[in-house]
């Protein structure tokens, strides 16, 4: 059910903009999400590049070479989080007994958890019974804003996505 970390398995959707630096720690153009603070905001890997260094994030999703969960990926790996993908399925379909056993190691090895691909019913009920913060969608909420399809990596777009993703983490955290 626990898969490696990106890294030690393939490559991202975008493996050259996950370890790119930004030049200056300015937002993108246009990049009014962030108030327009740069790097302090979340808008970079500058002071903040190792902001969630320690940090581990469950992401439960139904496949991480989705555009939202690629783009929630990169956004917290580029915070020094380390992220664990969760089949989604797994999750939904355990039953109730291994449901409770499955909550409590949640809570035990994240500091946070994104769901991506649930229902919001099972969103609910995973916020109801762990002791970490839960996130919904945030990676799909972050694409929705820009486009009708998902944006490429590297583009405008993607890289103001990744901002708001890296905000969002950030005041959760």
């Amino acid at each position: 059910m626990l898969h490696a970390p990106p890294s030690d398995r393939e490559p991202s959707r975008c493996p050259a903009a996950a370890t790119a630096q930004p030049v200056g720690g300015t937002p993108a153009d246009g990049d009014r999400s962030i108030g327009g603070e740069g790097a302090a905001a979340g808008g970079g890997a500058g002071a903040n590049g190792q902001a969630l260094n320690g940090r581990r994030i469950g992401l439960i999703c139904a496949s991480r070479q989705a555009p939202a969960a690629a783009l929630f990926i990169q956004a917290a790996e580029s915070l020094g989080a380390q992220v664990a993908v969760l089949q989604a399925t797994d999750v939904l379909d355990a039953g109730e007994a291994q449901q409770d056993k499955l909550m409590r190691m949640l809570s035990r090895l994240y500091d946070v958890i994104e769901c991506q691909d649930l229902p919001s019913a099972a969103v609910r009920h995973i916020a109801e019974r762990v002791a970490v913060p839960v996130l919904a969608n945030l990676g799909a909420r972050a694409l929705e804003q820009d486009a009708d399809q998902a944006p490429e990596c590297g583009t405008p777009e993607w890289e103001q996505g990744l901002a708001r993703v890296r905000q969002a983490l950030l005041s959760a955290l």
